[in-house]
């Protein structure tokens, strides 16, 4: 499971949190400044171990987790009859919440370093899934010694906390100039993080296609250097194939899909990522449409669910089972709900799935009848 030190940047999932109207209240907005206020206070602790399990200082670590916390629920509360896709967020980050503060007062290390990692898949998810025209203003890292962490705790800080530009320029440094080798790519994948930056989130196809012909040149892992000439000629191909830009949004991501899926040799191939990551973001336009059809937009949300899938990041979970779950909410009854449905249910089992067997909790298990009562 890939894990680091600075998986306490979890909490910081309401940066860039943000329901559609009309459920974006005063109470709401106080609710997220509060998590903010108890994120910038925490976050220099949680970033040197030593001083977060001080003795000292866990009166004032355990005060900001359990506001925390306290916000969390508050927020989960007021997005409880928001569109299902905001709801799950609410429901993880404040199960996460609770399970961190409850960690930290047994003084288990391994599993509060766990929960909040389980809050900063959530947040990486959320913070990627979109375009983002310019970087967050609201910077919670300020406080943050930079040059004291390692450079992929530098880039996933600076995406955490939604200053894209300089995440890209860090993950750039850590493509041209340092010597990656295969446990680097195994447990960080800078590639991948990369291109979900420059080519969903800002997005930047020129740059990073500059990028990849540089990297193309220097010594990288064997399976990275085949990625890398794939994704390089995945670039040349949108950039230049009218096909691709033929038909409403809708119909451009579907054959996008298409022509990463024909890239991909085995499951976990990310040969295809260039083309799913590029379909994932005219989804997000197509759905942002106005007058965009309920059923449409179901379809847009389930072809999501499946982009994330193959894309496989860590995060994945999570963020296919909101798409699924949105799927199903806006079109009940329906075929494609039925067939989001068993995607949901396939990743929520593999999720509580372990040596010892299925272990699926209660709250868990009402969710998916409630999905499948509004499915089928």
């Amino acid at each position: 499971m890939r894990r680091s030190v600075f998986v306490g940047l979890s909490l910081l999932l309401l940066t860039g949190f943000s329901p559609p109207k009309p459920y974006q209240t005063q109470e709401l907005k106080g609710e997220m400044t509060a998590f903010y206020s108890s994120i910038a206070n925490i976050l220099p602790l949680y970033l040197n171990p030593f001083r977060f399990y001080e003795a000292k200082n866990r009166p004032v670590v355990e005060k900001h987790l359990k506001s925390l916390h306290d916000h969390s629920v508050q927020v989960k509360s007021l997005l409880a009859k928001s569109d299902e896709e905001h709801r799950v967020l609410s429901v993880s980050l404040e199960e996460s919440a609770a399970l961190a503060l409850k960690s930290y007062q047994r003084g288990n290390r391994g599993q509060t370093s766990y929960f909040m990692g389980e809050i900063l898949d959530t947040c990486l998810s959320c913070h990627t899934s979109r375009e983002s025209e310019k970087d967050s203003p609201f910077n919670i890292a300020r406080n943050v010694n930079m040059e004291a962490l390692d450079p992929f705790g530098r880039a996933k800080l600076l995406t955490v906390s939604r200053q894209f530009d300089e995440a890209m320029k860090e993950y750039e440094d850590l493509i041209l100039k340092r010597n990656l080798i295969l446990s680097d790519i195994i447990h960080f994948d800078p590639f991948l993080n990369y291109l979900v930056i420059g080519v969903r989130v800002k997005p930047d196809l020129n740059r990073v296609l500059k990028t990849l012909e540089q990297a193309n040149k220097r010594p990288v892992p064997t399976s990275v250097k085949a990625d890398i000439k794939v994704w390089i000629k995945s670039i040349q191909d949108i950039k230049g194939n009218k096909s691709l830009k033929q038909g409403d949004l809708l119909a451009q991501a579907q054959r996008l899909m298409d022509a990463g899926k024909n890239l991909m040799e085995y499951p976990r191939d990310q040969s295809g990522s260039i083309y799913y990551l590029e379909a994932s973001r005219r989804l997000k336009d197509f759905i942002n449409l106005k007058g965009t059809k309920a059923k449409d937009k179901a379809t847009a949300y389930f072809l999501m669910g499946k982009a994330e899938m193959v894309l496989g990041r860590p995060f994945l979970g999570l963020e296919a089972r909101r798409y699924f779950a949105t799927t199903i909410d806006l079109a009940p009854k329906s075929n494609i709900a039925q067939q989001a449905f068993r995607l949901y249910e396939e990743s929520v089992m593999f999720g509580y799935t372990g040596s010892s067997g299925l272990h699926l909790p209660e709250d868990e298990a009402e969710r998916l009848e409630a999905l499948r009562k509004k499915a089928y």
